[in-house]
């Protein structure tokens, strides 16, 4: 998928994705695109920009080409978390990307042969197969 047409978007989608202070944070990630917009209001509007099916869409893609949390890097994340369990916004946001793509099993009673692992996290099952 190529940028957005809108520059903003485009903009707003990569400090999601890229940016070292606000990354995987809407808000935030508004505020460093719309200077001039208040807090309050960038709260309200964040989720509506992110709402839009391209945002969404071009946010995966930047996740997906992000060598830290690619397929590999995924798995290698969640081995670390499982062994730690104290980064929830990391874990979050891997939850978030392999629910679009279908990867994550909500509930507990999904099974799967050769699991690596499975976690729970925001009442939501992650089933990782090898």
């Amino acid at each position: 998928m190529p940028a957005l047409e809108n520059p903003k978007e485009e903009k707003l989608a990569q400090v999601y994705v890229s940016h070292p202070e606000k990354r995987f944070n809407k808000t935030q990630s508004y505020l460093e695109v719309n200077p001039t917009t208040g807090y309050d209001s960038a709260r309200s509007k964040a989720p509506i920009v992110f709402a839009k099916d391209s945002v969404k869409h071009r946010v995966i893609e930047l996740i997906e080409q992000d060598e830290s949390l690619n397929e590999n890097g995924q798995k290698k994340c969640l081995k670390e978390l499982i062994e730690t369990a104290k980064d929830g916004v990391k874990l979050g946001v891997i939850q978030t990307l392999w629910k679009a793509q279908g990867i994550l099993a909500d509930g507990s009673n999904q099974s799967a042969s050769n699991n690596l692992a499975q976690v729970v996290f925001n009442d939501v099952t992650v089933t990782v197969n090898t």
